[in-house]
């Protein structure tokens, strides 16, 4: 056998093997098998395209050195796809907030800020809760922030609240939802929608903060609670577009 067909054999064996003879850190985790198998075949035509103007060299670098260039390629190519830490939601901190709700740089056109009514720390969290109600447990409460602003016909509250873990974040917005969820808090849940923004989300509309009528989008991204209201002559379109510009914002 010349070395050309030898690295050919040994290069076609490794290429049809694939992923299948790979370390098993290298797994698949995040995609489905359809997506699986598409990106898995787009690779295998780069790598084998790759390797096709290393047959020349073959001869001199010899089948063990080019076995070992193709391992390195993989891990170097391959690996990031099928393996890896996983990154999830980004942490947030107290110096996120402002940033985040509504404020004089970022408000839509025509909205005017009322810093007046500017809430922070416990007084914030407490805003979307039912007066005489059960409290929420603040122990791993870090702060909340809330600003007010709107045009001369609807006003919209931004909203955030900061926790010290996403688990604590998410048991918050189970209590919150549940209270505007229940008979005994706000009773909205026939009104209930998911808007679809973060890890979880709600949409109530309805009687609710002492307004006859208000919208609520709220929803958890990693350790972060946010939402936004719309009250008094409220309009839908701006209320989620004030969301989704938050929601960008915490991205």
């Amino acid at each position: 056998m010349n070395h050309e067909r030898e690295f050919d054999e040994s290069l076609a064996t490794w290429l049809d093997e694939g992923a299948e003879t790979a370390p098993e850190r290298f797994v698949w985790t995040a995609i489905s098998d359809a997506e699986h198998t598409a990106q898995h075949g787009a690779w295998l035509v780069l790598l084998k395209e790759f390797f096709m103007h290393l047959k020349p060299a073959a001869p001199i670098l010899g089948v063990v050195a080019v076995a070992a260039l193709a391992v390195a390629t993989y891990q170097l190519v391959w690996a990031p796809n099928v393996g890896g830490p996983t990154i999830g939601p980004r942490e947030f901190t107290a110096d996120d907030l402002p940033a985040i709700v509504m404020n004089e740089e970022n408000a839509l056109a025509g909205f005017t800020i009322d810093e007046a009514n500017r809430q922070t720390g416990a007084l914030a969290l407490a805003m979307p809760l039912r007066p005489g109600g059960d409290t929420i447990d603040t122990t791993a409460f870090v702060d909340a922030l809330a600003i007010t602003g709107g045009d001369d016909v609807g006003g919209y509250t931004t909203w955030t609240a900061l926790f010290e873990t996403p688990e604590a974040a998410n048991d918050a917005f189970e209590f919150i939802a549940a209270e505007h969820d229940s008979p005994e808090g706000r009773d909205l849940a026939d009104t209930r929608t998911d808007p679809g923004l973060g890890e979880q989300s709600a949409t109530w509309t309805g009687q609710q903060y002492d307004f006859v009528s208000a919208q609520t989008i709220f929803w958890r991204e990693g350790n972060l609670l946010l939402a936004v209201v719309g009250f008094a002559e409220w309009d839908a379109d701006d209320v989620r577009a004030l969301a989704d510009a938050m929601a960008s914002r915490a991205d």
